[in-house]
């Protein structure tokens, strides 16, 4: 009988070679240079051996998502980008040579080996370790009492939501024409906190679904069905999307599972179904109708290949390359661009220089026809400091990622039954991960602090309640 794991690992195998088979046979490009593209192979290999690493080991983790993501935005869709001869926003002014795309892979390759690096340094100094008072805020037990807490004020946000008219809004644009009524600062407050509190309410009641002291059990289904109606995640940016799909997705199914084939396939389903996200920001309904002229645009899964070389989804690496051109051009920002996204929390007004996300700054420089783009950890690491900034930046990420996947596995492997502050936050993080590991850091960062403030008030109890969820 052929083990499961050996089963999930050939399923997936084959979904991994078949989708980078149909791209790379599908293109149609006489100007190939075989010295650039082999470039890309190196830290594609190590990328493969890394994830297939930490997927063997964990369901999931903050770790390998960055991998997944640096492997399809500054690997795959490059290469493919590469071979049909077409980066994103092409038409801003700047082409690129060979010389850049050789640069660009070689910073790339910087990032990935002092990632890892920065990765191990932090298994040596946190793996299983309590660290300082951060270590005992993360393991904060979120009590009965305080999920009763969280039940009320789930409720009193879906009853709003629902009074406000966002009950049956399936798309972005419809909920947006109903937030942007009340101002900037409402979009803002409600998109990136307020609607984040139901769904950690809902992520606890699925953390605690499979406990036989569990008092929420009967309503799981029913808050489910309500918060999808009031809140669909679907009518939201979709980064917040993923957010939600991943952090419901593995307090359901995968943090029962002990390695990451399925989470793989999800990300190959995610890259076929992103050009219909991708259209669904601009439609104003949802019917069948709608649904099959969709199918029909060349945004959809029937035309990925269109897709991954001109959709700004995938300009990571294009940006990447403009950070470069930009560098060299104005010089490094001296830590100017990295001051501004640890500060964004101050108004404008009273610092009239404060600095605008690295994305948007580039963009405008360049006269691209849009200015919110990507600027991935790379670049930002490059524009602030150059070389030593991508060295710097990659070991400290890599660093802060184990720290805080070793405090979640430490906590996932107490049997005391204690649902903690990091099961809920981390869940939460995956998603993250997505955005920061794309950028802009300004955006990125500010939406996390929203989000971890999010969980962090609807579920710590400051008076330091005792109380346990026990799993008797």
């Amino acid at each position: 009988m052929i083990k499961k794991s050996y089963f999930h690992y050939a399923l997936t195998s084959l979904a991994v070679i078949v989708v980078f088979l149909v791209l790379i046979l599908s293109v149609i490009s006489s100007d190939m240079d075989p010295y650039i593209s082999s470039s890309f192979i190196p830290v594609a290999i190590i990328l493969i051996a890394a994830i297939f690493i930490e997927s063997s080991n964990r369901a999931y983790s903050l770790h390998m998502i960055h991998l997944i993501l640096l492997f399809l935005l500054m690997v795959l869709a490059p290469f493919y980008q590469y071979l049909s001869g077409s980066f994103p926003w092409d038409d801003g002014g700047l082409s690129f040579e060979n010389n850049d795309v050789i640069f660009a892979n070689a910073l790339v390759m910087m990032w990935v080996l002092m990632y890892l690096f920065g990765y191990w340094l932090g298994r040596v100094a946190f793996h299983n370790r309590y660290i300082g008072p951060i270590s005992s805020f993360f393991m904060h037990e979120i009590t009965k009492n305080k999920i009763k807490i969280l039940f009320f004020i789930s409720l009193f946000i879906i009853f709003y939501m629902a009074v406000m008219g966002y009950g049956g809004v399936y798309t972005r644009f419809g909920y947006e024409s109903i937030t942007y009524k009340y101002g900037q600062i409402y979009y803002l407050i409600m998109s990136y906190f307020v609607r984040v509190i139901p769904y950690i309410f809902l992520v606890v009641l699925l953390l605690l679904k499979d406990r036989r002291d569990n008092p929420f059990k009967g309503i799981l289904l029913v808050s489910a069905i309500v918060i999808f109606y009031v809140n669909n995640p679907f009518a939201a940016a979709r980064f917040w999307l993923v957010v939600i799909i991943l952090a419901i997705f593995c307090a359901f199914y995968l943090r029962k599972l002990k390695t990451a084939y399925p989470l793989l396939m999800m990300a190959i389903f995610g890259i076929m179904v992103m050009p219909i996200l991708n259209a669904g920001r601009h439609l104003t309904e949802i019917t069948l109708p709608h649904l099959f002229s969709f199918i029909s645009l060349d945004r959809t899964i029937f035309f990925v290949k269109g897709y991954l070389s001109s959709s700004g989804d995938f300009d990571a690496y294009s940006n990447l390359m403009r950070a470069v051109s930009y560098v060299d051009e104005n010089g490094i920002t001296w830590g100017h661009q990295l001051f501004g996204s640890l500060f964004f929390w101050i108004p404008r007004q009273f610092w009239e220089e404060k600095p605008i996300g690295s994305g948007h700054m580039v963009a405008k420089f360049y006269e691209l026809k849009l200015e919110n783009i990507s600027f991935p950890l790379p670049a930002e690491g490059y524009i602030n400091f150059g070389l030593i900034g991508v060295i710097m930046f990659a070991i400290s990420f890599g660093m802060l990622l184990n720290f805080i996947d070793s405090k979640y596995y430490l906590s996932k492997r107490d049997s005391s039954g204690a649902i903690r502050l990091i099961d809920v936050l981390y869940l939460f993080l995956l998603g993250m991960i997505v955005f920061i590991t794309r950028g802009d850091m300004m955006s990125s960062f500010s939406y996390s602090i929203a989000l971890i403030l999010a969980v962090i008030i609807s579920t710590v109890s400051f008076f330091h309640l005792k109380l346990r969820v026990s799993s008797r």
